[in-house]
């Protein structure tokens, strides 16, 4: 089965981006913080990817997390760090700026991001416009993640995919930036 999942970024700050990412029938599995864009240039660890259609994997060899496997808020749990494949492959996204496993994970602010979207229950603005995960919900919200990615990538069958729809939200229905 295809799971058709919608990663809507909602609202942007100087130099970050706030999202949600809802399933197949429109429910919010959880919030996101993201990089700014930066005109279609890669700053690394500081740019978002760019809007497209993604498959949603789990990654279970990252050495950047190989320390959730023993942390004591994920030991029981943890399996892997969900990650985006390109499968749109067009000229200018994900491919032609050189983005390399891009993961859901835990952070607070953009500066965490490195260039991934970070997980998030609740978001909130900064003094100065800029988007951070509110009341320390990103953990909570990165397992909520992993405990439905993982029953369909990690114990599904060959033909069990999730695809994840990434669009800048205010350029579809209008609003201004920021909105």
């Amino acid at each position: 089965m295809i799971h058709r999942w919608s990663h809507r970024r909602v609202a942007e700050g100087p130099e970050s981006t706030a999202a949600d990412l809802l399933d197949w029938n429109g429910e919010l599995i959880i919030r996101a913080i993201e990089d700014g864009w930066h005109d279609g240039v890669k700053i690394p660890g500081r740019t978002r990817i760019a809007p497209g259609l993604y498959e949603l994997d789990v990654r279970t060899d990252s050495p950047k997390f190989a320390h959730y496997y023993e942390a004591e808020w994920s030991r029981d749990w943890f399996r892997g760090v969900p990650w985006f494949r390109d499968i749109e492959g067009d000229e200018e996204g994900f491919e032609a700026l050189a983005f390399t496993y891009v993961y859901y994970h835990p952070g607070t602010t953009h500066r965490d991001s490195h260039g991934c979207p970070l997980t998030a229950l609740e978001v909130e603005k900064e003094e100065g416009g800029d988007w951070r995960v509110a009341n320390a919900t990103s953990r909570e919200a990165f397992r909520k993640l992993c405990e439905l990615v993982y029953p369909i990538v990690l114990d599904g069958t060959d033909t069990d995919r999730i695809l994840v729809r990434v669009t800048d939200l205010w350029l579809e229905d209008g609003r201004e930036e920021g909105a």
